[in-house]
């Protein structure tokens, strides 16, 4: 996993093992945060956090909910992508 993210220009994820592996590696990311607080995560001034506005609601779920995984749409992280290159 580790060899793989480091190929990686940008690298998308979620508050997972990756981000922290991608910031450790000093790779720009987008960490996209749908129920885990990103106040919790440094940004080391290459981390773009995008926040779910479903953040409160859905707080610490642990459940599959489509309206949260689409809180956050694809040209959101388009937008920061294009920031980044």
């Amino acid at each position: 996993m580790i060899t793989l993210i480091n190929l990686c220009e940008i690298v998308i994820t979620g508050d997972t093992l990756g981000l922290h592996i991608a910031a450790a590696l000093n790779k720009k990311v987008i960490a996209l945060f749908f129920c885990t607080p990103p106040w919790e995560i440094e940004d080391y001034e290459n981390i773009i956090k995008l926040t779910s506005p479903l953040l409160e609601e859905y707080f610490y779920t642990n459940e599959y909910i489509e309206e949260l995984t689409k809180s956050i749409s694809v040209d959101e992280v388009l937008k920061e992508c294009k920031k980044l290159l």
